[in-house]
């Protein structure tokens, strides 16, 4: 199955690759000359400045109303007891900026405090074309599904920790793990760090199962702490068909290929210096997924990651910052990933990171008062022009958006978000893009899109870029 990029305007057809940079679709069922008016889930997939001999993708957006935009989710666990946590969402805009709120919740346990302190895009783990938003609180998880008015405001599945009273699950690795066994549903991991497990709940018609259906354990035992605080989807990072994960541990990062016998208990390769794992971006526009551990970035290739680390960025300017290092997107939209890193956007190019650092990156402003926190959050293009924006919480009160631009990313907040309620910790979490079922085939550019969910009739292609991709199905 191949897929052009055409531009249909009166009679004229123009057939040509895809450019490098962030493109964004969505699946319509087609008859003969006739397309239905119902979507699939609207997906992002990444192009970047050279092309890879491995089906490869990897990036969506939290956009639970199917416009194509994404959408900032706020998260705002309470420091005290006896009330509730609070979640905030903030429907992207065309053109304009997600300034207005259009979806507040609290836990339906009045008195959880702790209700947000996690969020996250789950993708469309029920297969309703819309993607769904996951709520952590301590022992419990909460999914809410997506809609065309956007995300419903009962819980579709509360999902419990399987060891009664651990109060570290749904606190801590939250994320979307793509469609690990190609059924067409997105599936979701929870880590917890006091149990040292990870568990995958498969989505389906009916959403994620109450329990889960695998269970990765600390492969070290007892010997490092903390794994499954964060978790990373990876896309397809081997070229096998089937998304990959990896998980962080305390001074340990593991990576699980995924294959037709599904995850594995035990990690394929695994690295020093782990802890925080953030991924997937192509950061030297090889095609490849890249994987970042810590400070460290290892390269993606044809059979996934090896050895050493690439390049690790603590050591590029000199300095070891006491900084989470995140996958960013392109903010600049040259074909290339970034990585943000407190106020620091890095920019990735055709050998990594460019030396000098300071000629390859962005010191955004800082406002007195407060630094910019922890997480920095990929949002997606929640505007509309193509490039990726970042969400920084300051102190307890505010978010501040920063837009993407084709000169870097602004060094100035475009928007600012002030909590609408009192005594929240607003900020704390931050729905970033993640992955999504299907898989692209980046080779010389061209798009092979392979979704599991769709046979028969062949589905169409909508360019959200203002293009249209037409399928041609075997």
């Amino acid at each position: 199955m191949l897929e052009q990029q055409e531009d249909v305007s009166g009679s004229r057809v123009t057939v040509r690759d895809l450019p490098p940079g962030a493109h964004f679709w969505r699946l319509f069922g087609r008859s003969g000359a006739s397309t239905g008016s119902a979507a699939g889930p609207t997906w992002e997939f990444f192009v970047g400045q050279r092309s890879a001999a491995i089906e490869t993708s990897w990036g969506t957006v939290p956009d639970f109303n199917g416009d194509g935009l994404g959408d900032l989710v706020v998260g705002a666990p309470l420091s005290g007891t006896g009330q509730t946590g609070r979640v905030y969402a903030y429907y992207g805009v065309r053109g304009g900026l997600p300034s207005v709120l259009t979806f507040r919740i609290g836990s339906p346990f009045t008195t959880d405090p702790s209700f947000g302190s996690t969020v996250a895009s789950a993708g469309d783990v029920n297969g309703d074309g819309y993607a769904d938003l996951a709520v952590g609180a301590l022992a419990h998880a909460y999914v809410y599904y997506g809609s065309a008015r956007g995300i419903l405001t009962t819980p579709g599945i509360v999902l419990d920790a399987p060891v009664s009273g651990d109060r570290e699950f749904g606190g801590s690795g939250f994320a979307s793990m793509g469609d690990l066994n190609n059924d067409g549903f997105a599936d979701f991991a929870i880590g917890s760090s006091s149990q040292r497990r990870v568990y995958i709940y498969r989505g389906g018609p009916a959403g994620l199962g109450t329990l889960p259906n695998q269970t990765l354990a600390n492969p070290d035992g007892t010997s490092f702490y903390g794994f499954g605080t964060t978790i990373a989807a990876l896309g397809d990072i081997d070229g096998n068909g089937y998304s990959d994960l990896a998980v962080g541990a305390d001074s340990r990062m593991y990576v699980y290929q995924n294959g037709v016998g599904g995850v594995p208990m035990n990690p394929t390769f695994r690295a020093p210096r782990g802890g925080t794992v953030s991924g997937p971006g192509d950061y030297n526009g090889d095609g490849y997924g890249d994987l970042v551990a810590g400070s460290d970035v290892y390269w993606g290739g044809m059979f996934g990651f090896f050895g050493s680390p690439g390049q690790s960025l603590s050591r590029i300017d000199g300095t070891y910052p006491n900084y989470e290092f995140k996958s960013a997107g392109d903010v600049n939209g040259d074909g290339y990933s970034d990585i943000a890193a407190g106020n620091i956007v890095y920019y990735g190019g055709s050998s990594g990171f460019r030396v000098p650092i300071v000629s390859s990156s962005t010191v955004l402003y800082e406002p007195s008062g407060g630094a910019l926190g922890q997480p920095v959050s990929c949002v997606g293009d929640v505007n509309g022009d193509g490039l990726a924006d970042l969400l920084y919480p300051v102190g307890d009160r505010n978010v501040l958006l920063f837009q993407g631009a084709t000169g870097g990313v602004a060094t100035r907040p475009a928007l600012t978000l002030t909590c609408p309620d009192v005594s929240m910790r607003y900020g704390h979490s931050i729905a970033a893009r993640g992955r999504t079922g299907g898989f692209i085939d980046l080779v010389g550019r061209t798009v092979r899109i392979c979704p599991r969910a769709w046979v028969d009739p062949c589905p169409g292609v909508e360019n959200l870029d203002g293009v249209c991709l037409l399928k041609a199905c075997t």
